[in-house]
């Protein structure tokens, strides 16, 4: 028996091929969508179908002799045992991640609850086997035990955690970019109410987001209970001198005008600006509730930036939190903070990978 896989744009290009090398007899054993090359370049290229086919190479009636009835019933069952042998090193073949055929029966719940998450299939699999290297699959466990295990193990992909980090005597200057509406300036006012009024450090803030009227008057309504200045930026000659006011300030908070990933000038205004203030720790914000592949091509226009890390807001409003992971794992950036509500400064935090596991585990 002859097996061979076709790749085509479509599937009936992909059937053409295999009619033309294989004839009309062959025997479709498996088809599938799948996406070319390797990790995160995947995401940007299109789709291609591919399909297992199989055709007997025997002559009619060759290998098999002239026999009784009963005889004949046999040799049909032992071309059957050839083919199911043939089917099981195909299904051998295919990867993990694509077929559930190697989920424990006591794994399988956590899966689904990992996948009905939205979390991304090749991290699904990085968890499951990470947790399957540490459990004995005959025995029996409980489903606390369980618990723990999958909680650990996904706790583990936060490592990188940098949250704004303050230096004695020196004045420390955190910008905040991204996409319009994701929560810049709620995210903004939360943490300067926490530096400001929870731990009495000296904070100012600047901001250059002089396109919406209703966040500098946003501000200047947080400035003024925080009893914290804020300094408006119209041009780039007036964040030198928003520097020099703000030069005895353990902390400066930097509000910058949404732009959209895909508009390159806006892009370079801002590569501009922010060379101006000289060393700075950078948050790119993005929403929860942004769709994945947006949230991919919102991290790789951003990449122009030397260093930065990511605040995820919006927590609260998104139906899954597996996002919080797929970034995590699969961006390569520090995360920071989650912002879950808009309460002033309480729906903030600093990124705990137990916290995030707890919230992707207890989604039903």
């Amino acid at each position: 028996m002859k097996v061979k896989r076709y790749v085509g744009p479509t599937v009936e290009v992909t059937l053409d091929r295999v009619r033309e090398e294989m004839g009309r007899n062959a025997v479709i054993l498996n088809r599938r969508k799948i996406k070319p090359g390797k990790g995160l370049m995947r995401i940007f290229k299109k789709p291609v179908y591919e399909i297992v086919a199989a055709i007997d190479e025997t002559e009619p009636g060759a290998g098999i002799p002239v026999q009784d009835l009963d005889d004949g019933y046999q040799a049909l069952e032992r071309k059957m045992d050839y083919l199911k042998a043939t089917m099981d090193t195909i299904a051998g073949n295919l990867s993990p991640k694509d077929s559930n055929r190697e989920i424990p029966e006591i794994l399988s719940p956590y899966y689904t609850l990992m996948k009905d998450n939205d979390i991304d299939p090749e991290i699904i699999h990085m968890v499951m086997e990470g947790v399957k290297s540490k459990i004995d699959l005959s025995t029996t466990y409980d489903q606390e035990y369980l618990y723990y295990r999958f909680k650990q193990e996904i706790s583990s992909y936060f490592k990188k955690v940098e949250p704004i980090s303050l230096k004695e005597g020196q004045t420390t200057v955190a910008v905040f970019v991204g996409p319009t509406g994701v929560g810049k300036t709620t995210s903004l006012a939360k943490l300067a109410a926490y530096y400001a009024v929870i731990i009495k450090k000296r904070v100012g803030i600047m901001t250059c987001d002089t396109y919406r009227i209703a966040a500098v008057e946003q501000l200047k309504t947080y400035g003024e209970i925080m009893d914290v200045p804020i300094r408006i930026i119209y041009q780039p000659g007036d964040i030198e001198d928003a520097m020099q006011y703000y030069k005895d300030m353990d902390l400066i908070l930097v509000d910058t005008a949404g732009r959209s990933h895909r508009d390159r000038m806006r892009l370079l205004e801002l590569q501009k600006m922010l060379k101006g203030i000289g060393n700075q720790q950078v948050f790119l914000v993005v929403s929860a509730t942004t769709n994945y592949k947006n949230v991919l091509d919102i991290i790789s226009s951003y990449n122009f930036l030397k260093d930065y890390r990511i605040l995820i807001s919006k927590v609260d409003e998104n139906v899954s939190n597996g996002i919080i992971l797929n970034i995590a794992v699969k961006c390569g950036r520090p995360l920071s903070y989650i912002t879950t509500g808009q309460n002033v400064p309480d729906d903030i935090e600093k990124v705990d990978g137990e916290r995030i596991a707890s919230l992707i585990l207890s989604m039903k």
